[in-house]
């Protein structure tokens, strides 16, 4: 009966012999009479035709075992060298199911005329190369995250007119595409929406969403003016629509939908692994850390700020927040005062870990990947009164903290615009004066906290970075 099944060898009428490669030994064809005697058979047909099914179910089997060879190591690798020399030969257009590995680069921005009208640059700054101009629309800010191609940026608008008012623009690298978002439109066409964004940290780091701020205005009715009269008018704002307030707003580019604060914020910190977004709202009765469930839009409250200089920023690898509390001591019963401390939201305990007075201690942290360093920024007043600000380290580890960039009275390190490569090691903007404080000059640096090095990466013509 003929074997119809894929996975079986056709070899019944095959000789075990043949399939283990020994000689064929030939049958004996024995007669038994009934005496037991052995008799010698006739010749007959059947050896021959015996032999020649042999040879057919030999040449099958060959064929079929050539067919179905088992997946050796050695086998798979020829199969792969076959197909690596058919690709080079032949390429096919496909789409890799792999993440393609985004390289690391800062973008920043320069002013080179410097002056009023702002006629600025994008640059981009690979960590292994120098840095090479990239052409972006005429525009007011631009930012990046280095691990990320996309680059978010607001054109600038032609006077009297509000073709960007409440969009935002988009440009991928790894393709050169620019797409733009209307973030916001009121429902009066005289009506312009004026759209901001602080700093890099108002986008999500998958740029799934961004924090921007909006300010509604409208052109202002004629008026006449008495003679002699000096000052400005305006600007002039809409009737208040309830859906509609000034304010900052969440966009979320996936759903294309908007969401109102209901005041206006500052961005602590995006988890997006939990979706969530934990941000300090600045109004003073509403002051405190808060978060946003990026799924329901729900806001509740964390931690409630009971002074006015109010920071924090939550560790999410465990449940304490870094927390500044900072007061002015020109209220009965307040001493002017700045802490830093760690909260546990656990047990309700704060361990202080520096203080000083009003303001030495900036309502500002930055925390390391891994959350094992954050670095925060201190001042200290001059013999003329004159603050001097320089940044320093706390390190989870060992409780220890240190001044990381000298305390000058030209040079400030900046707080806000720095990235972490690593646990020790992160990039920020320094602006350097004369000892009169003019001539400004911004540049970026690479600190090492371990060996405390600085490395300067940009030339003195850096405007904005992060």
């Amino acid at each position: 009966m003929e074997n119809n099944s894929p996975d079986r060898e056709p070899v019944s009428f095959i000789d075990k012999n043949v399939l283990e490669g020994k000689p064929i030994v030939e049958p004996r064809a024995e007669l038994i009479t009934e005496n037991n005697q052995e008799v010698k058979p006739k010749k007959s047909i059947l050896f021959p035709i015996l032999t020649v099914f042999l040879i057919i179910g030999t040449f099958f089997l060959g064929y079929f075992f050539n067919q179905t060879v088992p997946e050796t190591s050695e086998n798979k690798e020829v199969e792969q060298n076959k197909i690596a020399e058919q690709n080079n030969q032949s390429p096919t257009a496909s789409v890799s199911t792999t993440k393609q590995e985004i390289k690391t680069e800062f973008l920043f921005t320069k002013d080179p005329n410097q002056d009023v009208s702002y006629d600025l640059q994008a640059w981009i700054l690979p960590l292994d190369g120098e840095a090479q101009q990239i052409f972006l629309p005429d525009f007011s800010v631009a930012f990046k995250y280095p691990n990320n191609s996309k680059i978010f940026f607001l054109e600038n608008k032609a006077p009297s007119s509000n073709d960007f008012d409440g969009f935002i623009s988009v440009k991928d690298l790894t393709n050169n595409e620019t797409k733009k978002y209307e973030l916001i439109k009121h429902p009066k066409l005289e009506v312009n929406e004026s759209i901001s964004i602080n700093n890099l940290n108002n986008i999500a780091p998958d740029g799934s969403m961004l924090v921007y701020g909006v300010f509604f205005s409208e052109p202002c009715p004629p008026i006449t003016m008495e003679p002699g009269f000096e000052g400005g008018f305006g600007p002039c704002e809409p009737s208040p629509e309830p859906s509609l307030p000034n304010g900052d707003y969440i966009y979320d580019f996936v759903s294309k939908t908007n969401i109102s604060f209901g005041e206006s914020i500052t961005v602590s910190k995006w988890d997006l692994e939990n979706k969530k977004l934990y941000f300090i709202g600045t109004e003073y009765q509403k002051n405190g850390l808060k978060v946003m469930d990026l799924e329901t839009k729900q806001i509740s409250m964390v931690n409630k700020a009971s002074t006015f200089g109010y920071g924090a920023t939550p560790l999410l690898k465990s449940n304490f927040i870094v927390k500044i509390d900072g007061q002015t001591g020109n209220v009965s019963g307040q001493n002017s005062s700045s802490v830093l401390s760690l909260y546990n939201l656990d047990t309700k305990e704060t361990k202080v870990l520096d203080s000083g007075r009003w303001a030495e201690i900036q309502p500002f942290v930055s925390v390391s990947p891994d959350e094992g360093k954050f670095i925060y920024i201190r001042s200290m007043l001059d013999s003329q009164g004159r603050a001097i600000y320089s940044l320093h380290s706390y390190d989870f580890k060992t409780g220890q903290i240190k001044r990381v960039t000298p305390e000058s009275k030209t040079s400030s390190y900046s707080i806000h615009d720095n990235w972490w490569l690593d646990e020790n090691i992160f990039i920020t903007s320094v602006n350097e004066t004369d000892s009169n404080y003019n001539n400004g000059k911004n540049y970026l640096v690479k600190i090492d906290l371990v060996s405390e090095q600085m490395t300067k990466l940009t030339d003195d013509g850096v405007y904005r970075f992060n």
